[in-house]
């Protein structure tokens, strides 16, 4: 037995059965009540609470090493940023000093350029000049040819007097009339003409001129005094290379033939009749046949010749309208060339133009976008329809709405490095059907093979998709 039963076993005599359960008894209610007492729980608190709180700090103490971890991992990854901004700062300043440089550089190139087409301009103003001077100096020499015609011409009629120029009229005039008709010549006699016709039991004056200028109306009003005063049926003009003023309109005649009556006298004016001498008889005949117009049919005389002259005259007409829009052609040519490379040079001009006023630090795309741009070629959809299309009137062929076409020619330009000159729907219809398209409401395949259907306009051209691939 140890000192502490020893001395509770003396004390309170606890191994004595009879009391021992009495004791026990005592003992555990004065032990309960002094659980209640709050010394003694303060005391079994404390342990507790010494207990608690060294779990917890135990508990403490690994999560402050997790946040301590923590921490150390945040340092070391705010280390790595750092390094990275570090680099990410140098590359910055890297680039800035590249864009610098590239500024620079479109800077020059630019200059480079404009000086360039500046340069082509002046080359094409000093060619065009060269061509001005060639022209002018062509046209000096045509004139002093023209000068020296005249003086030549002048100097020849100075030589020959009027009545030998009249001379000489009349005798080409009476060697072709005297194979047709009776005539008398009454050159030598005043105020007869140069030639008296008799047809048919009356007699025509008939005067020849030979005349470089317009016949003035005082020689024909001189002729119809002639047949006033003499009582002749009517008057003939012939004028070999000019024409004769109408007294009635005052103004040159527009035709070679005309058959006219001033105060009641017939007169017949011709001219520039050296073009058709071999035709005169068969025209004057028409004229001394009851006086009537060139122009009536109901006549019974034999007018082979005199419609064989105007058939030619509507062939060399036709020979000449066919030369003139021919020249037409190649002159609207050239012009809507000549506009071609004008537009295709300022649209250069405003695009490098603008992309150095807006060109920013950020911006880098300038050059690559200004080199391809100046690359490209300039053309129209007109001339692309007239390229790359056909127009069809079967019911296999391809329906193409205006879009689809629009569509199609701008993907073209795309893969073919052109720049395409815009036009609007109402510019393209317009354009469609100056080239012999029509627009109708029909069902049929696109170029895509997509279906158009008949509530839509479209048209008759055919696009081939493989310009496309």
């Amino acid at each position: 037995m140890n000192d502490v039963q020893q001395k509770w076993t003396h004390k309170f005599h606890i191994d004595d059965k009879t009391t021992e359960p009495t004791v026990f008894k005592f003992f555990s209610k004065c032990y309960n009540q002094l659980q209640h007492r709050d010394d003694i729980n303060d005391v079994l608190n404390d342990e507790r609470i010494n207990e608690r709180a060294i779990h917890i700090n135990k508990d403490l103490n690994y999560e402050l090493q997790k946040e301590k971890d923590k921490r150390d991992d945040l340092c070391n990854e705010n280390k790595s940023l750092e390094s990275k901004l570090s680099i990410l700062l140098d590359e910055i300043h890297t680039m800035k000093e590249r864009k610098h440089t590239d500024y620079e550089s479109i800077h020059e190139q630019y200059d480079k350029v404009t000086k360039q087409l500046r340069q082509e301009d002046k080359d094409q103003l000093r060619e065009m000049s060269n061509k001005n001077d060639k022209q002018n100096e062509m046209i000096a020499q045509l004139n002093e040819r023209l000068n020296e015609t005249i003086i030549s011409y002048s100097e020849n009629k100075k030589n020959k007097s009027s009545h030998a120029i009249g001379v000489e009229g009349e005798g080409k005039l009476h060697d072709t009339l005297e194979s047709g008709f009776e005539i008398e010549s009454t050159a030598s006699t005043s105020h007869t003409g140069d030639i008296v016709i008799r047809y048919m039991n009356k007699k025509f004056i008939c005067d020849s001129k030979n005349y470089q200028t317009t016949v003035p109306k005082g020689e024909v009003i001189k002729l119809i005094e002639d047949v006033a005063s003499n009582g002749y049926a009517g008057g003939i003009i012939v004028s070999l290379n000019s024409y004769v003023i109408d007294p009635n309109t005052r103004t040159r005649t527009t035709d070679k033939m005309k058959f006219i009556k001033y105060g009641g006298i017939p007169l017949l004016l011709l001219s520039v009749v050296s073009g058709y001498l071999s035709e005169l008889n068969a025209i004057i005949k028409l004229f001394l046949d009851g006086n009537k117009s060139i122009s009536e049919t109901n006549t019974q005389l034999n007018i082979t010749c005199l419609l064989d002259y105007i058939e030619n005259e509507l062939i060399e007409i036709g020979k000449e309208r066919k030369h003139v829009r021919g020249e037409e052609k190649k002159m609207v040519e050239n012009i809507k060339s000549r506009l071609h490379e004008l537009h295709r040079r300022e649209q250069d001009l405003i695009t490098m133009k603008n992309k150095y006023l807006n060109d920013t630090v950020e911006d880098t795309s300038y050059i690559s976008d200004n080199i391809v741009h100046v690359d490209e070629q300039l053309t129209t959809i007109d001339d692309l329809i007239n390229q790359h299309a056909t127009k069809h009137s079967d019911k296999k062929g391809q329906r193409n709405s205006t879009h689809d076409i629009s569509q199609y020619f701008g993907h073209y330009c795309t893969k073919h490095n052109h720049t395409l000159i815009k036009v609007n729907r109402k510019q393209l219809n317009d354009i469609l059907l100056s080239l012999g398209y029509q627009s109708e409401k029909k069902h049929g395949k696109n170029y895509q093979n997509k279906i158009r259907k008949k509530d839509s306009p479209t048209w008759p051209i055919t696009l081939s998709p493989d310009l496309l691939n």
